[in-house]
């Protein structure tokens, strides 16, 4: 469903049917993972009023080029990251993003360089 959201992000087409099983799952869902489920269904009604605004541009332009470096600032921290701040923790929170990155093109597959900037930390 993350990708599938990305995806019309990229495209800026929002397909029906992705809508109507992101709201199936928001009926489904506990409370906590409703309002992830929900956040995703405003990304997605988002894509579309910006389509229609705009003819059917992508809410995302693809890069010039295929990006080398890529610099990730997080504005707010929450458990269970603050307590364990290690760069690899945040790369695996981002794993996900970088590999749609990587599988669309858009970034240089593993050479790309991830720069993680926490509030406070240097």
């Amino acid at each position: 469903m993350y990708f599938a959201v990305l995806d019309a992000m990229r495209s800026g087409v929002v397909d029906p049917a992705l809508r109507a099983r992101l709201a199936r799952l928001i009926a489904d869902a506990r409370p906590r993972a409703d309002d992830m489920l929900r956040h995703l269904m405003r990304v997605l009604d988002a894509v579309a009023r910006h389509a229609r605004e705009t003819g059917g541009r992508p809410l995302i332009p693809p890069p010039p080029a295929p990006l080398a470096d890529v610099i990730v600032e997080l504005s707010a921290i929450s458990p269970p990251v603050a307590g364990r701040l290690a760069g690899d923790t945040v790369a695996e929170i981002l794993r996900w993003p970088v590999e749609w990155l990587q599988t669309r093109g858009l970034t240089v597959g593993k050479a790309t360089q991830i720069d993680c900037r926490i509030p406070g930390r240097q």
